[in-house]
Parts: structure tokens; sequence; C-alpha cells
């Protein structure tokens, strides 16, 4: 693989951008069957989301009952979550499991939106004579008991019909049984995207002669490369008044370059 050329990069700012972040304090936690929780991103008067607890039971054969227990999301309107599809085991029913992200991941049209009402952040399905099975407890991954400080990808739509991307962050404690809501934020620019965890506006960036992610988040540049590099390549980074802020070497695939 051959070396990198020299890197220009280029941070574009958007002047008329700008994230809107709101703490819940305190944290609102859904624990008991029945709890629920409106929430209104953009402070409009109109909730744009909502959050529920829920057990409940059918009787399909009459001889044994299912129970379901489960957290939910469901936007409202024309608004959604990013997530992914899957199948009822019982009904054959499609079902809606929102994503789980990870801090600075990217929030825009690219991701998979799904604006169905009942979407799971947690569902585990038992009978009365068979034991709690887990379905989607953790919160898209099987494999913890809980998934703290990860993000909903959200987009909702404002009075004059614009989208508008953001982020929930959220826990599910406690065997998919618990969900805490803590904090939230989104972009006032239209079909602007968002870094989840940002409190400040993402910056694009125009890069020179190099392959891969780069995106800013905050003071900070993220360069992520498909394959390492075979030696070294030089990061030069401009400011908009034409002045180089940062000329720096690497040789891993993985940089993150702080700015003053």
């Amino acid at each position: 693989y051959a070396a990198f050329a020299p890197a220009v990069l280029v941070l574009i700012n958007k002047a008329d951008a700008e994230v809107v972040y709101t703490d819940i304090d305190p944290d609102v936690s859904l624990d008991t069957d029945g709890n629920y929780y409106a929430m209104d991103i953009d402070g409009n008067g109109t909730a744009d989301f909502q959050f529920l607890k829920a057990t409940f039971s059918i009787n399909p054969s009459f001889t044994y009952y299912y129970f379901f227990q489960e957290l939910v999301a469901w936007p409202f309107s024309q608004n959604a979550l990013a997530g992914s599809t899957g199948i009822s085991f019982y009904a054959g029913s499609i079902l809606y499991f929102p994503f789980a992200l990870q801090m600075d991941s990217i929030i825009n049209e690219k991701l998979t939106w799904q604006s169905a009402t009942f979407q799971f952040l947690a569902w585990k399905t038992w009978t009365d004579d068979y034991d709690n099975h887990c379905n989607n407890c953790f919160w898209n991954t099987k494999d913890l008991y809980e998934v703290l400080d990860h993000y909903l990808a959200i987009r909702f739509v404002d009075t004059e019909n614009n989208n508008h991307y953001g982020w929930i962050r959220c826990d599910v404690k406690e065997d998919g049984s618990i969900l805490i809501l803590k904090d939230y934020a989104y972009e006032t620019e239209p079909d602007y995207p968002i870094l989840t965890g940002a409190k400040t506006t993402y910056q694009e960036i125009t890069p020179g002669n190099i392959e891969g992610e780069i995106y800013a988040s905050g003071n900070t540049v993220h360069i992520s490369v498909p394959r390492r590099p075979t030696s070294e390549y030089t990061v030069q980074i401009y400011n908009m008044s034409g002045q180089l802020v940062v000329a720096s070497q690497f040789d891993s695939p993985f940089v993150e370059i702080q700015i003053d």
C-alpha cells in the first residue's frame, strides 16, 4: 500500500448552526410498569418523543400466558429514530430496535431511520411455565447485563416542516428492566449533522489527498483511514483565513488532533 501524500484539511464553519443542549436534572428513571415520559426536544410545547415501561400478557392458546416486558420509545408525527428491524418470534410482525450509538457517532441522513410507533430498547418474553427469555433485553446486544451512556439518534420536524438531527443519552439497566434518560441535544440548522454527545456544532471538513473518514467535534479533528499506512503521512490543517494551524506526521490509522 502506497504511502500517503500530504493531506490538506480545510475547516468549514457553519455560522448559522448551533447545538441546543438540555440536561434532564434529575435523570428520569422508568422503573415501574406504566411509567412514561414525553420529551419536547425543541421546547415548542409539542412532545416529539415518548418513552414507556410496560408489562402485559396475552392468552393465545387458553392453556398458558405469554408475558411481555418492554422499554419502548416512539416518535410522534413525522419524527424518527435511527434503528434496525426484526421479526417477532410469536406473531411474525415487524419489530423496531433503535441503535445504541457510542459517543462521537455521526447522525445524518445516511442512518436507517424508523418512524414506527413502538420501538424497543428492551424486549423480554416468558410464559407461566417457561423461564424469562431475552429477546432484545440489552438495547441492541444480548451480551451485556446493562448498556450505559449510549445514545439514541433522533430526527424531528419543526413547525416549518424542516428536519433536525439530535441525540438522547440513555441507560438500559438491570437486565432490560429500567430505562434512564439523562440528557439530549439537537442541531438548530435544518438537515445538518450532529455528533452523539456533542454540545457544539459539527464541522464539515474538505480533505486533500487522504483516504478515509475525517470530521471535527469541538476542537478535535478525527481521522480514520481504511488501512494502516506503510510510512508516515503528513496532516496540515488551515483555518478559514488560510493560516496553517497544524502540521504533523503520523503513522497510525486512527488520529485525534487537538486544535487550540
